[in-house]
């Protein structure tokens, strides 16, 4: 994690950003980070759940429907499966990472196109999604401390925004 934070900081640095101004960065996006997972895990903690719990419903059904040899095989293929990434979970995490890392650029292109494809659709679930919890919102949104921090960020993530589409069509 430190290498993330010198990696960002040194980004910042090479940006032109001060040293002060490039650690007041990374502090605000660590807090912009942090309150962005405490929102994620709150928010996404009953659909994880429900979603467990369909998965559980659907995989009893499923073996419901099996005969008893192959259910057995198929409870001690899931056990083994189990045992095997509890055991390899650091080096499975560690190839994730590093496959992430080799390949952030397609997979950026990859979102970015699928984002373009179903913009209509995206927009859509979004619509939902603000109709559904629009007292959650309407509370959190009512928050003053929350919402100078929302206003300072967006002012600076418009100001890089800016600075970065200058230096590009400097470089044209």
């Amino acid at each position: 994690m430190q290498s993330v934070a010198t990696d960002a900081l040194s980004k910042y640095l090479a940006a032109g950003y001060t040293q002060a101004e490039a650690e007041e960065l990374l502090a605000f996006d660590a807090e912009v980070d942090r309150e962005f997972d405490e929102g994620l895990n709150a928010a996404l903690a009953d659909a994880y759940m429900q979603r467990d719990m369909d998965a559980d419903l659907d995989e009893l059904a499923t073996l419901d429907a099996l005969d008893h040899k192959t259910a057995h095989a198929r409870k001690r293929s899931k056990k083994y499966q189990r045992q095997y990434y509890e055991a390899n979970k650091d080096q499975i995490a560690e190839y994730q990472r590093h496959y992430r890392e080799a390949n952030k650029d397609q997979i950026a292109e990859y979102q970015r196109h699928y984002r373009e494809a179903n913009k209509d659709q995206i927009a859509e679930q979004r619509r939902h999604y603000r109709e559904a919890n629009k007292d959650q919102i309407a509370l959190r949104n009512k928050d003053p401390e929350r919402a100078e921090k929302r206003r300072a960020y967006l002012r600076e993530y418009m100001r890089v925004y800016r600075r970065r589409k200058k230096e590009a069509a400097a470089h044209i």
